[in-house]
């Protein structure tokens, strides 16, 4: 058998399943697709692919009225790895992209306009490690990215807006407890207000597992006190001028 991986893409009409598509060929090495659809009807597939050794992220985009695909496009070309993209459609009809790059080992979320030849916007620019971007988009067009950041040494979950001028507001956190909190998504509802989706867990958790009470060998579970589950916390999380309806309350 052989080995390797594909990206594949189907249309589901009438409740039913079309036949998949090939988007890359197979038994290549790569990873996490988002799908997104502009506004001419395009329906537009990144995901990063490792090619001699450097992960980057390729896009092609699919016409349905001519079933067929645009020759792919790398995005991306910094020596660092470049993955984990997701794509968002501004009422402009425009995809946006964020995605976590590392340079220089450092993990950091940047966000674009596909298309946009101007440099990226760099959502985070901490000296820890970010992971896990979501992206959404509200009817004005500002441009909501959620992350989770090791900044105060354990995982927590942040949002940045970027206002439809392109400017950048403060970050916001919307989980920072000592808990394990990641991996966040994130929903513009149609009244302006920005909703987050994350994971939670103990205190410690996603640490190393080693030597975490110091002079003393333990692991992880210690903590766990049997097998709970990692809990789903969702928060609305204000951005302004929107008011917030509720209060608010990693993969390294």
């Amino acid at each position: 058998m052989g080995g390797g991986d594909q990206v594949r893409m189907l249309r589901f009409a009438a409740g039913k399943p079309d036949a998949p598509v090939d988007v890359t060929p197979a038994g290549i090495d790569v990873w996490r697709p988002a799908v997104a659809v502009d506004g001419n009807g395009g329906v537009v597939v990144v995901w990063s692919e490792n090619k001699d050794g450097n992960w980057d992220l390729y896009q092609r985009t699919y016409s349905p009225e001519k079933r067929s695909f645009s020759e792919p496009k790398r995005l991306t070309r910094g020596a660092g790895t470049d993955t984990d993209a997701v794509l968002a459609t501004a009422p402009d009809g425009k995809v946006w992209m964020a995605w976590q790059s590392f340079s220089d080992g450092q993990a950091d979320i940047l966000l674009t306009a596909l298309d946009d030849p101007s440099p990226p916007a760099r959502i985070t620019s901490t000296a820890a490690d970010e992971w896990s971007p979501a992206l959404a988009i509200d009817g004005s067009g500002r441009v909501h990215v959620a992350y989770d950041t090791y900044q105060a040494g354990n995982y927590d979950v942040m949002l940045r807006t970027q206002t439809a001028d392109g400017s950048l507001g403060s970050t916001l956190a919307v989980a920072s407890s000592p808990r394990f909190e990641v991996r966040p998504s994130v929903a513009a509802d149609a009244q302006g207000r920005v909703w987050v989706a994350y994971e939670e867990r103990t205190v410690n958790w996603g640490k190393d597992a080693e030597n975490l009470l110091e002079g003393e060998g333990t692991t992880l579970y210690r903590a766990q006190r049997g097998a709970r589950s990692a809990a789903s916390t969702a928060a609305a999380c204000s951005t302004p001028p929107i008011r917030s309806p509720v209060p608010r309350p990693r993969f390294s």
